[in-house]
């Protein structure tokens, strides 16, 4: 913005010269000035200062009448630039008009397109708690149905170890191998269900937390033994580099990640070894199992936690399940054990599996708060 004094050095100038017989071009530099003097937002009245101002400055002679003569002829210039002040003021204010008028239709616009947002918003609001509702719903539904379903599995299961036992009389070669099919497809189908279980309880927010203070070394010792038979005769070596110390955590939720990852490593591993470390870093424990199996492809890696996803491999068709096992992994890690679970991978070399989880897990209260 311009200031008066400026304006007044400016205005003399023009002035001077327009009684030096440079009318045209005075003319022409005042009604420019005018125009400055709208868009520096400063009104009217200013021009009228600035032009006393001048007037008085260039008319300091002794002569009355020549200085009256100097004070007419001065007029030109004043209505010259009070001229261009007003054009370019209402042509401004017409600009200025035309603008408001296209602010007004905008905002307008915009007034619409944020009903209409809100509309959409409140719409997938209500979409999502109907989806939530159903969601729990399924959850539910599945875990009362597995409930159901387990009941008659463990009698088969247990009826069929009386018959392997002989404690009803001896078998002969191939009812022991149809009745350890039974036994054994059994026991899958249990540990399935249970699985399927447990994710039902996670996503409706029903599984309760079991924290407590034990050994991290005694609970990766405890998993180790459960898949010893599995590597045992897959000739399988196991290196474990684990540090000796306590822990406060969900230990059997632990345990069952352990195994899962485990179980894998030994599933897609037909030579070399699986080595599991386990150390702490800062506040937080880290377990990662590597195998030497036959890797993952990168484009499958963000598949791997999706559930019901098993990834095509030369093992695929040899080993059992239904791709439930990583997904549940990671929704214990996360939302029981407070952890993230990762992936590395290189493809024909092998895999790592890494949990990582606080050494000491809070303990929410009743309100929900940790503590």
């Amino acid at each position: 913005m311009i200031d008066k004094h400026s304006l007044e050095i400016r205005y003399t100038k023009s002035l001077d010269a327009f009684f030096k017989g440079g009318q045209e071009k005075a003319l022409d530099e005042v009604s420019e000035l005018g125009k400055e003097i709208v868009t520096s937002r400063l009104g009217p009245d200013v021009i009228l200062d600035i032009h006393s101002a001048a007037i008085k400055e260039l008319t300091n002679i002794s002569d009355p009448i020549a200085a009256s003569r100097l004070v007419v002829g001065a007029n030109e210039v004043l209505v010259s630039s009070l001229m261009g002040y007003a054009m370019y003021y209402y042509s401004f204010m017409d600009m200025l008009d035309v603008e408001t008028k296209k602010c007004e239709a905008a905002q307008a616009e915009l007034a619409d397109e944020r009903n209409k947002l809100k509309e959409k918003t409140d719409e997938l609001k209500q979409a999502n708690q109907e989806l939530m509702k159903l969601d729990y719903m399924k959850s539910m539904f599945i875990a009362s149905t597995s409930h159901e379903l387990r009941t008659p599995l463990n009698s088969i299961i247990g009826f069929s170890s009386i018959l392997l036992e002989g404690w009803i009389g001896e078998l002969n070669m191939e009812q022991k191998e149809q009745l350890q099919l039974i036994h054994v497809a059994g026991k899958q189908l249990l540990a399935l269900i249970a699985d399927i279980i447990d994710i039902s309880k996670i996503e409706a927010g029903k599984l309760e937390k079991d924290i407590q203070e034990f050994s991290l070394k005694e609970v990766i010792d405890e998993a180790v033994y459960t898949v010893k038979n599995n590597n045992d005769e897959k000739g399988l070596d196991l290196k474990l580099e684990v540090e000796d110390i306590t822990i406060t955590s969900d230990r059997r939720r632990l345990l069952q990640s352990l195994l899962n990852l485990l179980s894998n490593a030994s599933k897609f591993t037909d030579k070399g070894m699986i080595t599991l470390h386990a150390k702490t870093i800062n506040s937080m424990v880290n377990i990662s199992v590597t195998d030497t199996g036959i890797g993952i492809m990168p484009d499958d890696i963000p598949k791997l936690f999706a559930p019901f996803v098993r990834l095509e491999s030369s093992l695929s068709a040899k080993t059992s399940g239904i791709g439930l096992g990583l997904y549940l992994t990671k929704k214990l890690t996360e939302d029981v054990l407070g952890g993230t679970v990762e992936v590395t991978s290189v493809y024909g070399t092998g895999s790592t599996f890494t949990l990582n989880i606080p050494v000491k897990l809070e303990i929410p209260d009743k309100a929900g708060e940790l503590k």
